[in-house]
């Protein structure tokens, strides 16, 4: 299994890639809100993106969709053939016997009003 990204509590400026990941922040901000029995539940899966030795598939999905997808069209074909070699090379690191698999990390978060 992947190691689980941190969740270290820091604080997190509103700038900040992931600034749901402090759980005192959002306890603040929906208590603040006027919501009660706040809990928030880590939910930590792994993503397949391609099955065993399938670097390429992976950069295929994830050049045909997503934010990769909106800059790909400006790029000349080298860059994009950069891009491509780049990421296979990446999803290597992340190959598996069950694939191309990446950690995710989500937050199931409860609240009553």
């Amino acid at each position: 299994m992947a190691e689980r990204p941190s969740r270290s509590g820091a604080s997190l400026a509103a700038s900040d890639p992931d600034p749901w990941a402090d759980p005192a922040r959002v306890h603040r901000i929906l208590e603040g809100a006027g919501f009660g029995e706040v809990s928030l539940t880590p939910l930590d899966p792994v993503i397949q993106l391609a099955g065993p030795a399938g670097e390429a598939e992976a950069a295929d999905f994830v050049m045909a969709m997503g934010p990769l997808a909106r800059v790909l069209p400006s790029l000349s074909a080298a860059q994009r053939d950069n891009v491509r070699a780049t990421l296979e090379v990446y999803f290597k690191g992340h190959t598996t016997s069950h694939g191309v698999v990446l950690p995710a990390a989500n937050w199931v978060v409860r609240a009553c009003v």
